[in-house]
């Protein structure tokens, strides 16, 4: 299942053993995306992944970087976006928030992050829902 623009009707909409997969490349930047709670098993995970192929090994050059502060260079043959990149830019707990009950989810190869000196604080990228309502310093 393709993600195209929206994350959360893909969340929704998805059954058990599903994959979606979200564009490599791409960014999905906003407030909360709820795993909602689905009757699923070991057997019948539901995966978010980007869409890059598997079988390769992630290196700083996947999220469009040739190497990290104070780290050796990677020999990377470029430098392009290879990961689908989920930005948070509010305070509080987020972008990603497990509604109760939410499990057996799978998050493969994919950039979790927020937005950079905004002078926020955002206390876990992926959180638990807490009595019916997500984690919230400034109420929104």
């Amino acid at each position: 299942m393709k993600a195209g623009g929206d994350l959360q009707d893909a969340l929704d909409n998805a059954s058990c053993g599903d994959i979606i997969e979200l564009e490599a490349g791409a960014t999905f930047i906003g407030g909360h995306f709820t795993l909602p709670a689905k009757a699923c098993d070991d057997q019948h995970w539901i995966i978010v992944r980007t869409s890059t192929p598997e079988g390769t090994r992630m290196t700083p050059c996947y999220v469009g970087v040739a190497s990290l502060p104070s780290r050796p260079a990677f020999a990377s043959t470029s430098t392009q976006k290879a990961l689908a990149t989920i930005v948070y830019s509010r305070a509080g707990d987020g972008p990603l928030i497990f509604a109760n009950g939410a499990n057996h989810y799978r998050l493969l190869g994919l950039e979790i992050t927020r937005t950079a000196n905004d002078g926020k604080s955002v206390t876990a990228l992926v959180a638990p829902e807490l009595d019916g309502s997500m984690n919230q310093i400034d109420g929104t």
